[in-house]
């Protein structure tokens, strides 16, 4: 299975840009675009402003799937 760090710099992200390259589950690495790649692949203002690595979103991911009551998470009713 390829990787972003297997396919080569000249392929699909030199011709993809902007919401092309999010929505390639491939290619994208969501708040892990440094600057000069969102001024590359015109992402300034598909993302939210600040950077994280690919390693921070998991931790904030984690973190957020721990906070889950269930597996359905359920709407509960409050009486």
């Amino acid at each position: 299975m390829a990787s972003i760090g297997t396919i080569p710099q000249s392929s699909a992200t030199n011709t993809l840009r902007g919401m092309d390259l999010l929505d390639s589950a491939l290619l994208n690495k969501g708040t892990a675009f440094s600057q000069e790649e969102r001024s590359e692949f015109g992402l300034h203002g598909l993302l939210p402003p600040q950077v994280e690595t690919l390693d921070e979103q998991v931790v904030r991911a984690y973190e957020a799937f721990q906070r889950k009551d269930d597996d359905l998470e359920h709407a509960r009713v409050r009486r």
